[in-house]
């Protein structure tokens, strides 16, 4: 007794005549398939002889079976598809992020020069970038940090000890006034 798995004659024609099956209800399309099996009910085992072409037919049961996959068409991923999808992910993510550390490199590199902070609230703030691509600066937070705040005070006390010293100069370089 042979140790494999028992094929028969008639389970042979259908493996070698799929194919061909898929393709003829490929030519005629979903609707028309389903049209044919609702114009002739009957068994599933019954053979539907106007949609092979050529004898052998495939049953009706193959028809409707083709017809619910290709309902399912829509949610089959090949392992090809799922590959290329992963990698799509995989490149616009390294884009935004690229994106991301261009436009701090370039915010950076603007105050290092002398240029004015993105957080200045006006529209001017957008600029382009050398690719054409329109530059949106990020959220800077309302509350300057430690370091703005103690940066701001001595300037404000710079500016105060300009102001008295130009005072007690303009004092003493005023002639006295004459009394009478």
């Amino acid at each position: 007794m042979p140790s494999g798995v028992q094929i028969s004659s008639d389970d042979l024609s259908i493996l070698a005549h799929t194919e061909r099956w898929h393709d003829a209800m490929r030519r005629m399309g979903r609707a028309a398939v389903e049209a044919e099996l609702q114009r002739r009910p009957g068994h599933p085992a019954e053979l539907m002889d106007d949609i092979g072409g050529e004898p052998p037919y495939p049953t009706r049961e193959f028809c409707e079976r083709w017809c619910t996959e290709q309902d399912n068409v829509l949610f089959q991923f090949s392992p090809r598809m799922a590959v290329v999808l992963g990698l799509l992910v995989l490149i616009l993510a390294s884009l935004v992020m690229a994106r991301g550390d261009f436009a701090s490199m370039s915010a950076g590199s603007a105050l290092g020069r002398g240029g004015r902070s993105a957080a200045t609230g006006d529209a001017s703030g957008a600029r382009a970038a050398p690719g054409g691509i329109f530059d949106v600066p990020s959220f800077q937070p309302v509350m300057p940090s430690l370091q703005q705040q103690h940066q701001q005070q001595q300037q404000q006390q710079q500016q105060e000890l300009q102001q008295q010293q130009m005072r007690q100069f303009m004092q003493n370089t005023q002639p006295p006034q004459p009394t009478q």
